[in-house]
Order: structure tokens, then sequence, then C-alpha cells
């Protein structure tokens, strides 16, 4: 039975941590290693998370120095990882006790698939349902090519990232960037490297908060990712997005044919954000005549 590591960066997750550790405790899969990256909580996050590595010598508990912000926190996770496969779990979020073992299987079973998640459904604060979520990153052609142009066309929420992944792969990538939707460029990256699989079953339940990151402002999420805020690189997050993904396929190692293929792609994406922030522009526009 091959080693899953699951990371779970975390600050000041003290109301929701202990569910997240239970639910990845009671996981049907048994050969796993918790590691836990502690962002210097100031809450009693720290005491809980000891609590937990005391009873379970499976869990592995490290406090960082200072508040470094999430992108070092969730990459310092997979620092300490020594399984063959990975995952990250967010402080608040549940896995259904199937997830580890079912996700498993698949990636046993196709050593060309670089992740596999199943189907999320969205949480309140107080863990009711709000929706369940169509990701729709069931990416499994050969081509490359053909996996980011269905990528660029559905990727939103990226959910997809907390699956199980393959650790020699996930090396080969970036990780999580210090800038803003760095884990949209991350599934980019692993969707050029091997194929994405999803599960046909809702194992996943995502906290959308009121205080939800994504409902920040700009400034405040690129604080979220790092706390050393440089303006210049978020001041245009839309294109340094794509920038990013221009590099991601450069590097990668299809061949200058596929690549050639996979430029194009990235027009969907960008499309798709003109419109957003289009209709965005216009109901300002209206909410401002309505005033004056």
């Amino acid at each position: 039975m091959s080693k899953v590591s699951i990371g779970l960066p975390v600050y000041n997750g003290d109301l929701y941590i202990e569910e997240a550790i239970e639910s990845i405790l009671n996981q049907t899969y048994k050969n796993i290693e918790l590691i836990i990256c502690d962002n210097a909580s100031n809450d009693r996050t720290e005491i809980i998370c000891n609590k937990y590595a005391k009873k379970d010598k499976r869990i592995f508990y490290h406090r960082q120095k200072h508040n470094y912000g999430a992108a070092k926190n969730y990459n310092d996770t997979f620092m300490f990882a020594s399984g063959k496969y990975f995952k990250w779990i967010s402080h608040d979020d549940i896995c259904e006790n199937s997830f580890i073992a079912k996700c498993v299987n698949i990636l046993e079973q196709d050593t060309n698939i670089a992740l596999c998640y199943p189907k999320t459904v969205l949480i309140d604060d107080n863990g009711n349902t709000i929706r369940s979520y169509e990701d729709n990153l069931h990416l499994v052609t050969d081509q490359p090519f053909k996996r980011i142009y269905k990528f660029e066309k559905n990727i939103y929420l990226c959910n997809a990232v907390f699956g199980v992944i393959r650790s020699d792969i996930l090396k080969q990538t970036g990780l999580i960037g210090k800038y803003i939707s760095s884990d949209e460029v991350l599934l980019f990256e692993l969707c050029l490297l091997g194929k994405i699989y999803e599960l046909n079953e809702r194992l996943f339940f995502r906290r959308d908060k009121k205080n939800n990151v994504r409902k920040l402002s700009r400034k405040e999420i690129a604080k979220w990712f790092d706390t050393n805020y440089r303006r210049s690189i978020h001041r245009f997050p839309l294109a340094y997005l794509t920038y990013k993904k221009i590099i991601a396929i450069h590097n990668s190692q299809s061949s200058s044919i596929e690549k050639v293929f996979c430029y194009p792609a990235l027009s969907i994406r960008a499309w798709i954000n003109c419109k957003s922030i289009g209709r965005r522009y216009i109901r300002m526009l209206k909410r401002i005549l309505t005033v004056s």
C-alpha cells in the first residue's frame, strides 16, 4: 500500500481544524502521514494540533516563525512529505472517508494520470450544503493541447488542487506561487504533465465561508498568498496569470508541435475574463447612472 502524504496548511483555524483533521484520520486508507504547517497562528490552533500530534504518530506538526502567507505554508507541507502520493486539505474543508482510497485506486491503475479528484459540495460556515459544484475537469485524452483547451474553458474554482497528486509529478511544477491564482497555474502545469481524472462521486466538502478569501479585495488576496506583498506582479493579475501559463507551456516536455497547439488555448480564458470584466463595468455604470 503506497504512502499518501496529506498537507494541512493553517493560520488561525481553531474553529474548523479539528473537523478537518478528523476527516483525514478517519480515512479508510490508513497508510498516510498528515503534515500540518502552522503560519504562526495566535488562536488555539497550536494547542489543538499538538494534542492530535501526541495522540497519533502519523501527524507531524510544524510551526512557522512568522506568518509568511499561504504560498510558502502550502509548499512547506509538501517539502516535509515522503509519500508516493500527496494531497492538500484546507483547515476548514472536509473529506469523506473513502476520498483517498478511491483516488489512489485510480492512480494505481494508470501511471499517466497525474491527479485524481472527486466532485465537490460547497458548504457554509455551519457545514450546511450550499450547492453541488461541477468542475468538469475530467481531462484524460492523450494529447496535452486537448486537455489544455478543456481546462481553459472550464476552470473556475480550483477544487481539483485538493485531489491526490503523484509526488514525482508535483515536484516538476512550481507548486503554489506567491501571486493571485497560482493554484490555477499549478493545475495548468499538472494538466501539461499528465491526465486529470474526475471521480464521479461527491467526496469533497469545501467550505465557502462569509469571509472566504475569494471575497476579499485584490490587495488582500495578494497578501493572503504572500505577506510580503509586491504590487508590481499583482497590478495586472490576469496578464500575469497568462504569462505564467505561457512559461509553463514553454518549459514543458511536450513536443514543439504540441506547444504550438497549446498556446492558442490561452485565448479562450482571456476571452472569458474579458467578458466577465465587461459585465462588471456595465453593472457598475448602471449603479452610477441610477444614483445620479
